[in-house]
């Protein structure tokens, strides 16, 4: 680029707005590491700190909580869909099954997906109360 480019200019001055207040005059390592050190020997910022760590936990808490139920409705509509179309479609399902040694009955089809449903709530909620300790 040209030094009498207006892009080139109009770059220069952003950057100077942006960078301006930095500093890295020397020693800049040791005045950090000084503001880090008064920093850590004050009690009120860890405080601070465990106060947010606090509220962070809280919020991971509740987050789980909140997908562990999402979770357990999913899975009941789920099994109440599987349990309807199985409902539904049991003759076929025995006509199907007509080859096989034991016939195929609709309460037990019901039975053996809401015995499914069933232990993948416990499942759930066995790990919700492991979670919200």
């Amino acid at each position: 680029m040209n030094d009498m480019d207006p892009r080139q200019k109009e770059l220069e001055a952003q950057l100077r707005r942006l960078l301006g207040s930095f500093d890295a005059s020397a020693g800049f390592d040791k005045r950090v590491m000084q503001r880090v050190a008064t920093l850590a020997t004050t009690g009120a910022p860890r405080a601070d700190l465990r106060a947010q760590l606090e509220r962070r936990r809280e919020l991971v808490r509740w987050r789980l909580r909140r997908e562990a139920w999402m979770n357990g409705i999913t899975i009941l509509g789920l099994g109440a869909c599987a349990a309807a179309l199985l409902w539904r479609f049991a003759p076929e399902i025995q006509q199907l099954a007509a080859s096989a040694a034991w016939p195929v009955d609709r309460g037990l089809l019901a039975a053996g997906t809401l015995a499914a449903v069933g232990a993948a709530v416990w499942f759930l909620l066995k790990r919700m109360e492991t979670t919200s300790r």
